[in-house]
Formats: C-alpha cells, sequence, structure tokens
C-alpha cells in the first residue's frame, strides 16, 4: 500500500487494478512515504497497523470490472512460473518442477506443458479447492470488496487509470511522478479463447462484487 500519516493519505491496493505500475509511479519521485511497497493490506489490516484516525485519511482504491479482473488474474497465474507450477502441480500431482518452466520468452513452453494448461478451465480452478489447500492467504483469490467497503474510501475507475493517479498525486502534493504504462498481457502458446459459459461462470462467482457495486450505483 501507500501511505503518508503526513498528508493524511492512505492509497489500497486491490489486486489485479494496476497496482505494480501505481507502486513504480510513486517509487521513483522524491516524496518520502511511511509505506510505499506492493502488498494487499486492507482498511482493517492498516488500522491494525497504525491505529490512524480514519476520519481524517484520505482513501483511495482502484475497482475493475470483475470479469476483466478475473481473466487478468488467470492469466497472471498461468503466466507467472510460480504461481503456474502450484496450479499444476495440485491438478496433476506433483509431475512439473520450476526448473522447466525457467525459459525466456514464455512461449518456448514444451508442448507437455501448453497441453496441461490448455487442459485445466478457469471454471475448473475456481470451483477447485486450491485458495484453501494451496494458497489460503492469496489476495488474487478474495473479492473486491475486501479492499472497497469501508467508509469514506474514494473508488477509482482502473479504465480511468491516468486521472485517478493524478488524483492521488495531487491529494500527496506530488508532480515529479511519471506514469507507467500498464503491464502488457503475456500470450500463452495454443490459449483457447474464453467461451461465454465461462464468462457466466465468473459473474456468478462475483455477486459479492457485483452486489457491492450496485450498492454505489456502478455498472460495468
Amino acid at each position: 500500500m501507500i501511505y503518508s500519516a503526513e498528508k493524511s493519505v492512505a492509497v489500497f491496493l486491490n489486486p489485479k487494478t494496476g497496482t505494480t505500475s501505481l507502486i513504480d509511479c510513486f517509487q521513483n519521485t522524491t516524496f518520502t512515504f511511511d509505506q510505499c511497497i506492493h502488498n494487499h493490506m486492507n482498511v482493517n489490516h492498516f488500522v491494525q497497523r497504525y491505529n490512524p484516525n480514519l476520519s481524517t485519511i484520505k482513501m483511495f482504491c482502484f475497482y475493475r470490472d470483475p470479469v476483466d479482473r478475473m481473466l487478468s488474474m488467470w492469466n497472471y497465474i498461468r503466466t507467472t512460473p510460480g504461481h503456474l507450477v502450484k496450479m499444476l502441480n495440485y491438478f496433476y500431482g506433483n509431475e512439473f518442477k520450476l526448473s522447466i518452466l525457467n525459459r525466456d520468452p514464455f512461449q518456448s513452453l514444451s508442448i507437455e506443458i501448453q497441453d496441461a494448461l490448455a487442459r485445466i478451465k478457469i471454471i475448473d480452478f475456481l470451483e477447485s479447492d486450491f485458495k484453501e489447500k494451496v494458497s489460503p492467504n492469496w489476495p488474487l483469490l478474495y473479492p473486491q470488496r475486501d479492499w472497497l467497503d469501508f467508509d469514506n474510501m474514494e473508488l477509482l475507475p482502473y479504465s480511468q487509470f491516468s486521472m485517478g493517479v493524478a488524483s492521488i498525486a495531487a491529494e500527496l502534493g506530488i508532480s515529479d511522478y511519471a506514469l507507467n504504462i500498464l503491464n502488457e498481457k503475456q500470450s500463452i502458446p495454443n490459449d483457447p479463447l474464453i467461451t461465454q459459459e465461462e464468462i457466466d461462470y465468473i459473474i456468478s462467482y462475483s455477486k459479492k462484487d457485483y452486489d457491492f457495486f450496485q450498492s454505489k450505483d456502478i455498472l460495468f
């Protein structure tokens, strides 16, 4: 998260909403933060650590269309070797080792791994107990509401990322920031197109987020 006690500003990092670009943007300024690191604490964790008076804190957090965010998460898992190995081993039983994934570019994956990836669908992943058994504290698998649903939180749309960053910078009084381009999606060899069935499942899976956004009159 990004926090300045001096400016009474806290920015919470909802996963897969440009958080890496946001941290890079402000880490390269001359401003001194109390914290400016890539972690995903929410307001509850923030209060436990800093015990601030929340009524005096200007709080920001980006949000994203739940389907787009989930598909970004799905792509990230399958293009990050450490996460990919965990998923492959969960579904196939420890057949894969990290060493076979240390390749650059990612398109050079073996046919074996390409085929293994293609057989795992996002519905299979979301219906599994991967989160409980493998990564219980992994923030990527928690709903956005866990970061957004707090009083006085200013919700910033990911679709207007540059404008949101400008709002945060203005609140901090920072002018020497450089906005980085959002990370491009990495391609996966022979990756099948997402189906309408899968999109419908993601919408159902993300009901908590859609209910929250509806309560805020946010539509996608």
